[in-house]
């Protein structure tokens, strides 16, 4: 789907590395694309958990940053809350993780995505994808070609693979862009308390 908008053109092409949940399988050139059975459908309950997890870890961070100076006691608590949120997290998609491919590190942006895997793809194929946002934990699924796909040097059997998005419906474009500000905004934040 093309946008009009110059800056919306902008934004879905706008890039980050992060670490997903994902898995694939590739679309069956002969047939029209099947919706697959989304592993997060089995997952429901542990993946309305992380989703609310990570709305109440969002309302702290934003509580926090309000806060002045000498009402560091609470901010110390609302910290301390938000990391024992995480690793609770942490504890819940050990018990998810296994039904995808490891987290993976991506680069993802509203209009495609990058990383290595040990499966081999041609240039040209369809893909049936899945993936999930973290931390917040939305599900997503698209259908992706592969645009690149090239030997990764010095690594056996790693392949570098470019997926452009060819279906994927607005609303999830929207929350993948909205990602990509939120990890990019927390990213810097963190840089600028390291620098104090």
């Amino acid at each position: 789907m093309q946008s009009t908008n110059n800056t919306d053109d902008r934004r879905e092409y706008f890039r980050i590395k992060n670490k997903i949940l994902m898995r694939f399988e590739i679309a069956n050139k002969d047939q029209p694309p099947k919706t697959i059975e989304l592993e997060s459908n089995k997952h429901a309950e542990q993946i309305s958990l992380l989703q609310r997890i990570s709305k109440i870890q969002d309302l702290n961070d934003v509580f926090n940053n309000d806060l002045s100076a000498e009402h560091y006691l609470t901010k110390d608590h609302l910290e301390a809350i938000n990391q024992q949120l995480s690793c609770l997290s942490h504890d819940l998609l050990t018990a998810i993780d296994h039904e995808y491919r490891d987290l993976m590190e991506v680069d993802i942006s509203g209009g495609g995505l990058r990383f290595e895997s040990d499966q081999a793809l041609a240039k040209g194929q369809t893909l049936n994808m899945e993936i999930i946002l973290v931390p917040e934990f939305q599900a997503i699924h698209i259908f992706g070609q592969v645009v690149n796909s090239e030997m990764v040097e010095n690594q056996k059997n790693q392949h570098r693979l470019a997926i452009s998005f060819i279906k994927i419906k607005e609303a999830d474009r929207d929350a993948i862009i909205g990602h990509i500000f939120k990890t990019q905004s927390k990213q810097l934040r963190a840089c600028k308390e390291s620098e104090k």
